[in-house]
C-alpha cells in the first residue's frame, strides 16, 4: 500500500493506493481523504475527480468575475457574501464546508499538487476533461485556461484581491502590479531509515501517552494510522477499517465522540499549516486496559 500526502497551509490531501508495477507509482486509488477547514472529505476516486471538477470550475468561474456556483454529481458549491460553501456527498453521508477564498484556493492548490504529481495516478488528468459550466456560461477569459493544473498559475495572485463586480460587456482585469509566484513544493518523502523510525516513534509514544488524560469510554481498542513529519509533529491520521468494524452501527457517534476523548484531534490542531518535508506513518492503538501502542506501519 502507498501513501502520498499533499500539504498546503489550510488543507491537507491524504492518497492512499497500490502500484501494479515496481517503480512505486501509484496508478490504482483505494481511498483519498481532505482535511479543510476543520472538515473531512473522504472516498474513492469517483468522488476525488468530481471533487477536483468542481473546484476547478468554481476557481476558473471566481477568476473570471463569474459567480463560484455549482452542482454536478457529488458536488455542490454556493456562495454566502464573500464565503463559499461546499456540499460534498461522500462515503460517510453529507459533509458541508464553509471556506473563505484563500481556504478555496488551498484546496485547489493540494488538488493540483496531486494532479501534477507523475508518480501519483497519472492518468488522473485524462479523466478530468476541461469543464462544462453546469449553469451559466464562463466568461471567455476562462476558455484559455484547460483543467485545474491551469488556474494554479493564476490563483496566488488573486488571493487577496475582492470579486470583481460582474460586468456582462468585459471581462475582468488583474491588478497592475506583478506578482511573483512562489515555487510549488516537492511532495514529502517517505522516511525509511530504521533509526529515524524508532526515534520517531518513541517520540510519539510519548507525545500522545503524556497527552491521553481523559477518561477512558469506549469498549474495544481504538487503532489509528497517524502521520507525523520529520519533527515528529502530527500532520494527519484516520482510524483503521478493522475498528471502525469492530465499531459496528455506532462507529460513527464513537469516533466523533472519541476527538474530544482522545488527543489526537487536539495535537492535529495545533500543527495545521506545516509543510513537511518527509513523513513517516504509524499504527497507534487506545486499549481500553488504559495501554498505549505505537508500531511502524510495516507497509
Amino acid at each position: 500500500m502507498l501513501q502520498r500526502i499533499y500539504s498546503v497551509p489550510n488543507c491537507l490531501l491524504v492518497v492512499e493506493g497500490l502500484s501494479t508495477t515496481e517503480d512505486q507509482q501509484m496508478n490504482l486509488l483505494t481511498r483519498f481523504s481532505c482535511q479543510v477547514a476543520g472538515a473531512e472529505i473522504s472516498g474513492g476516486k469517483e468522488l476525488l475527480c468530481n471533487l477536483t471538477r468542481g473546484i476547478s470550475y468554481a476557481c476558473q468561474a471566481l477568476m473570471a468575475g463569474e459567480e463560484a456556483e455549482y452542482h454536478q454529481d457529488q458536488v455542490t458549491i454556493g456562495t454566502a457574501g464573500f464565503h463559499y460553501q461546499l456540499a460534498i456527498e461522500g462515503e460517510e453521508g453529507k459533509v458541508e464546508v464553509k471556506l473563505d477564498r484563500v481556504q478555496l484556493f488551498d484546496l485547489m492548490e493540494a488538488l493540483d499538487q496531486l494532479c501534477l504529481d507523475q508518480r501519483t495516478l497519472p492518468d488522473l488528468g485524462l479523466v478530468l476533461p476541461p469543464i462544462t459550466p453546469p449553469m451559466s456560461a464562463v466568461n471567455p477569459v476562462v476558455h484559455a485556461l484547460v483543467g485545474i493544473s491551469s488556474v494554479a498559475a493564476v490563483a496566488v495572485a488573486l488571493w487577496f484581491v475582492p470579486i470583481p463586480e460582474r460586468t456582462p460587456q468585459e471581462a475582468p482585469t488583474l491588478p497592475p502590479q506583478e506578482r511573483v509566484l512562489p515555487q510549488e513544493a516537492p511532495p514529502p518523502q517517505t522516511i525509511t531509515d530504521p533509526e529515524e523510525l524508532e526515534k520517531l516513534r518513541s517520540g510519539l509514544f510519548e507525545l500522545l501517552d503524556r497527552s491521553w488524560r481523559n477518561a477512558r469510554t469506549f469498549e474495544v481498542p481504538l487503532t489509528y494510522s497517524v502521520t507525523v513529519d520529520q519533527e515528529g509533529t502530527i500532520i494527519g491520521y484516520k482510524e483503521t477499517p478493522e475498528t471502525r468494524a469492530n465499531l459496528g452501527d455506532q462507529a460513527e457517534e464513537i469516533l466523533k465522540r472519541m476527538e474530544e476523548e482522545l488527543p489526537l484531534e487536539k495535537l492535529l490542531r495545533q500543527n495545521l499549516g506545516t509543510q513537511p518535508r518527509s513523513v513517516a506513518t504509524f499504527i497507534v492503538t487506545f486499549d481500553i486496559t488504559d495501554q498505549l501502542e505505537v508500531k511502524i506501519n510495516p507497509r
